[in-house]
């Protein structure tokens, strides 16, 4: 549910007054590190659009996450999207 709503509620959060750099996590199957995606709040909703519409998704946002952005900046070329496989 969450995972269909993504863009709707980092609108809802950037429109409450915060920053569109603010950390945000998208995860599913969270045991698996392709079905995870780190970025900015702003990006929350196009991320959202790669991911399996089958699958739960948590969202996490909050500067705690942060290092997981950094931490996925620095081993991939492009931001970590989620599989839309099985």
């Amino acid at each position: 549910m969450a995972g269909g709503t993504a863009g709707a509620i980092a609108e809802r959060l950037m429109a409450a007054g915060c920053s569109p750099n603010l950390p945000a996590v998208l995860v599913s199957n969270v045991s698996r590190g392709d079905e995870r995606w780190a970025g900015p709040i702003a990006d929350l909703g196009w991320a959202s659009e790669w991911r399996d519409p089958s699958k739960p998704v948590i969202i996490g946002v909050g500067r705690v996450f942060k290092r997981a952005s950094r931490a996925d900046d620095q081993r991939l070329e492009h931001p970590p999207m989620l599989d839309a496989t099985a």
